[in-house]
């Protein structure tokens, strides 16, 4: 058997490999099965090359009578490119001989691009009226004989002369009433052909691939079934379009018309038009790479609801443009705030960069965003939160009022000049270099005179040197979580790992006017699994907030694998600014027997999958605050716990540590092993943290009165 040569053959293969999921199965040369009304026989199986699995139509049986009377196919007939069995793909690439030999209630067959080989007598003596043929490379003895009601055939063959015709191909069909249809410039080499110089009339069609321009656009056919183009070029040459510009629905070619379904990349990539509206048909499915690009005076874009597809950087470098909509009956795409998404929120297409925003952080539901999608933005500061892997080329280029950068800790790949912005002065990454998957080339410009701060996850940032004039680590300045458990990736000399790592994130503000900082910053906790037999801790207190490089963090997560397998672990404090726990977090925590929540209403805490697998939970109390039973109750992810409510704490139990207070600093005294809390009068909770010393101090901003608490005692301090 010969492998594809038909490159429409080849695309579809590799597109079938990204969608249809292949299995093992004992399945082999020669073996036989039924599909529908038609059967079929393996004649390649490769189980690693799926692309290269093939079938051919046969008939029921291996001898006449080839059908029973009963089971003989009939009415139409379309042979596609492939066939599904046990879980695998098989590309029909023959029809046997005799197949459907005396099948004469066949009323009309199609034979898809797939279909090399059309064996003899194959359709030999069946009812046929119309017969289509996309491709072949070898047509048998007898295959359409004695089909006499035959009165129509298509053939999109365009290279005719290389096909071998057996004999007597076509023999008593009515050559003088059957009308052939055939690709374009293509009627001598069909009257000089064998099997096909005997028919009398011929009518060229369009082929796929033809192009041509209309009056203002250069198309090309892209279906013939319905007839349907792409435009590749926008206006004629010598034209320059301006004000309001409509593409569309349909162009017409020789007298026939074709609906307009795609725009090409770049194809409206704009030099000296002065459009200022853009109005795309409602019979527009794909939209590519680029297409329109650099239409510098459009304010406002709106993508229809047939539309599927969009290339990366479709409307980058629109200058002007404010406003991005997609009508809301659109299953694929959407925006918000006037930016454009997919449906789902997790692929960041275009910001629209005529915007005066002065900041942008993303979703929490985005993982990746698009190239080009900042590129020429009016942004000074852009957050790219924790659940982005991706960040395409160019996403960040040429934005001359970019200042500072914040990548999360999930991403891992980087694309070509991401951030190629030349007055770029801090960016903050929060992830090892060595986990990124690819880092393209010339992320950041290279310096010349100017200076330029990294925040690094770890030290492992040597070899990005050209891009800044200071690399400074994340673990300069952390607090203590719990014994030997810090905030950042790693401490002391470079062998020395801490335990859990620094995420740095920043929310997404309701309104991102110009002159309006997000604030405050955010991190989640993140156990390092492979360190956990190295430390041994039994009692984990969660602050809820933490100081690092003088900026306050406020812990709004559990990260992915936080604490799995800390086997030593017997309680967790987790505080109400908790807004997710995610999957596998305290997994594998086999000693935990008590969880203090301070969240009241478990549903405002996103809990993924297997958080607690491997805890006891007959054994584990979950202690929540009073009256908040009903909603932990409800919740499934907390089922199986023992649930009890906290009771109010006397605050007539009074503090005796011994308390000193220098400046802004309070000091407390004999807090080794304990849990210390201090509070504003207001009630917010400026410091949660275990003491595994028996001195800390603890710093407030501004002079004031304040609640200290050791485990259940209390005290007002006043800072003068």
């Amino acid at each position: 058997m010969k492998k594809i040569t038909n490159p429409v053959r080849t695309i579809v293969a590799m597109v079938l490999l990204t969608a249809t999921v292949l299995t093992a199965n004992a399945q082999s040369v020669g073996e036989k099965f039924q599909k529908g009304n038609l059967y079929y026989e393996i004649t390649y199986f490769d189980s690693e090359k799926p692309e290269y699995n093939y079938v051919k139509v046969v008939p029921q049986n291996n001898a006449e009578p080839y059908w029973e009377e009963s089971q003989k196919p009939q009415g139409d007939i379309v042979i596609g490119k492939g066939v599904e069995y046990e879980g695998n793909f098989f590309y029909i690439t023959a029809i046997q001989e005799s197949t459907f030999k005396d099948c004469q209630q066949l009323t009309s067959v199609e034979l898809g691009y797939s279909i090399e080989t059309i064996g003899t007598s194959a359709f030999e003596n069946t009812g046929i009226t119309s017969l289509t043929i996309y491709n072949a490379e070898e047509i048998g003895d007898n295959a359409f004989k004695n089909c006499s009601q035959l009165t129509t055939i298509t053939s999109y063959i365009k290279k005719i002369e290389s096909v071998t015709m057996g004999d007597n191909v076509f023999e008593n069909v009515d050559k003088t009433q059957c009308k052939v249809t055939i690709p374009e410039n293509t009627i001598s080499a069909y009257k000089n052909s064998k099997g096909w110089s005997d028919f009398e009339t011929f009518k060229e069609n369009f082929a796929i691939g033809t192009q041509f321009r209309d009056d203002i656009f250069l198309c090309e056919i892209t279906s013939l079934n319905p007839y349907e183009v792409s435009i590749l070029e926008d206006y004629a040459p010598n034209t320059t379009p301006e004000g309001d510009f409509e593409i569309p629905a349909t162009v017409t070619y020789k007298g026939t018309q074709f609906s307009v379904v795609e725009i090409g990349k770049n194809a409206f990539l704009e030099k000296d038009a002065n459009i200022t509206s853009l109005t795309l048909p409602n019979t527009l499915i794909s939209i590519g790479s680029g297409a329109f690009a650099s239409m510098s005076k459009v304010k406002k874009i709106h993508i229809p609801a047939s539309v599927k597809n969009i290339g990366q950087g479709a409307f980058h470098s629109c200058y002007v443009c404010t406003s991005i909509t997609v009508d809301k009956d659109n299953p694929y795409f959407c925006t918000k705030n006037n930016i454009l998404f997919n449906k789902d929120k997790t692929r960041l297409l275009q910001y629209p960069i005529g915007i005066k925003d002065r900041y942008y952080s993303t979703p929490t539901t985005v993982k990746e965003v698009d190239g080009f999608a900042f590129s020429n933005s009016k942004l000074e500061k852009i957050t790219f939160r924790r659940g982005i892997t991706r960040i395409g080329n160019n996403a960040c280029s040429s934005c001359d009022n970019l200042r500072e950068v914040y990548i999360g800790s999930t991403i891992d790949y980087i694309g070509d000049n991401a951030f190629y912005s030349l007055n770029i002065e801090i960016v903050h990454f929060c992830t090892a270099l060595y986990a990124l998957k690819y880092v393209g080339k010339d992320i950041f410009p290279t310096l010349y005179n100017e200076t330029r701060t990294l925040w690094a996850f770890q030290d492992d940032y040597e070899d990005w040197e050209q891009y800044f004039t200071d690399i400074n680590y994340m673990h300069s300045k952390l607090t203590l979580l719990a014994s030997n458990v810090k905030y950042g990736i790693r401490y002391g000399d470079k062998k020395e790992v801490d335990i859990v790592a620094l995420d740095v994130e920043e929310p997404q503000p309701e309104n991102t006017q110009s002159g309006v900082s997000p604030s405050p910053y955010f991190v989640s906790s993140a156990y390092n699994k492979q360190r956990s037999n190295s430390y041994s801790f039994d009692k984990l207190v969660i602050p809820s907030s933490v100081e690092i490089n003088g900026e306050t963090y406020t812990v709004v997560g559990i990260a992915q694998n936080a604490f799995n397998g800390c086997t030593s672990l017997t309680s967790v404090t987790i505080p109400k600014t908790v807004r997710c726990i995610e999957e596998g977090a305290f997994k594998g925590c086999t000693s935990l027997n008590t969880i203090n929540l301070e969240v009241k209403d478990a549903s405002q805490i996103r809990m993924g999958t297997d958080v607690f697998a491997g805890v006891d939970k007959n054994n584990c109390t979950v202690n929540i605050p009073k009256g908040a039973t009903a909603t932990y109750d409800s919740s499934q992810k907390w089922s199986g716990f023992t649930l009890k409510e906290k009771t109010a704490t006397s605050v007539a139990t009074v503090l005796t540590n011994p308390i000193s207070i220098v400046g802004n600093n309070i000091t407390v005294s004999k807090v080794a092993g304990k849990s210390v809390k201090l509070y504003s009068l207001s009630g917010q909770v400026l410091y949660n943290l275990h003491a595994t010393q028996e001195n800390i101090t603890l710093s407030v901003k501004q002079a004031g009165t304040y609640i200290l608490q050791v485990e259940n005692r209390t005290r007002k301090v006043v800072v003068n």
